[in-house]
């Protein structure tokens, strides 16, 4: 029988994490500001014909929320505007990406 972890020595390993400012970042960071996409992909599940979600629109409180926290820990890897989505349906997008490249270059 394994012995069960105390809960909070992962809380600590963390909060020491985030204080000793030294905490991995991911290469990677995906925002999808629309959860829509107009494609009829058959691989995919996230196609017009089957897709759950809606047309939803990320606030654009949210949005600069995200860029202003990946400025703050001085991001460096690559932001990418999609993922399951087509983000030109968003009538927001260049500005967006423009502020992306303005705060994270």
């Amino acid at each position: 029988m394994r012995a069960r972890r105390n809960a909070s020595n992962g809380n600590d390993f963390i909060n020491k994490l985030i204080d000793s400012k030294n905490y991995p970042l991911p290469y990677r960071v995906q925002i999808e500001t629309i959860s829509f996409c107009n494609g009829e992909c058959k691989f995919c599940p996230f196609n017009r014909h089957v897709d759950p979600r809606g047309k939803n629109f990320m606030s654009e409180d949210v949005f600069n929320k995200i860029v202003s926290d990946l400025k703050d820990v001085n991001y460096s890897g690559i932001v990418s505007m999609h993922g399951n989505t087509e983000p030109l349906l968003n009538k927001k997008i260049v500005e967006y990406v423009g502020r992306v490249r303005k705060s994270l270059p």
